[in-house]
């Protein structure tokens, strides 16, 4: 009884503030194809950053649990959200793409690889940003960044994400 009453109060007194800090929800998704296994990463597993000159997205498992296997997915370029869509950033604007794997238990194993539009077939293509919504596609075959080096990486994918909230 009394943890109702101190949460009613707390509701009551700071309601404005819930209310104001409510933002709309995420719609965000990157769906990856890597080597032939589909992933698919949702919402709050979803960041973008868009600041200065360029338009960052990660896609990887929020709350990784024990034993677990944590992909990620990171796409970045050089872009000017007032451009004309569809463009394909192409050097000398910039696109880096990596992908991550990353066991978690003791000891935890890691494997990266990564590559960008300048020393491989990196390719990003932004179809569309509409109502702060930004829609694209990626490609690229990613080699290994570990000593010694694994195989290389295929990357197929696409993501549409919100802008901004």
């Amino acid at each position: 009884m009394a943890v109702a009453f101190g949460l009613m109060l707390v509701v009551g007194l700071h309601g404005d503030e819930v209310v104001a800090k409510k933002r709309k929800k995420s719609r965000s998704t990157v769906t990856a194809t890597i080597d032939g296994k589909r992933r698919t990463y949702k919402k709050k597993n979803v960041t973008i950053d868009v600041g200065g000159v360029g338009v960052t997205i990660v896609a990887t498992i929020a709350k990784p649990h024990l034993n677990q296997l944590v992909t990620g997915v990171g796409v970045s370029c050089q872009l000017d959200l007032a451009s004309t869509f569809p463009v394909t950033p192409a050097f000398p604007a910039f696109c880096v793409m990596s992908y991550t794997e990353l066991k978690f238990h003791a000891p935890i194993v890691t494997r990266s690889w990564g590559s960008s539009n300048v020393d491989s077939d990196v390719t990003v293509t932004y179809v569309s940003y509409e109502g702060g919504r930004l829609t694209g596609t990626f490609h690229g075959t990613l080699a290994s960044e570990d000593v010694p080096p694994n195989p290389p990486v295929t990357v197929d994918g696409q993501f549409s994400v919100d802008v901004g909230s």
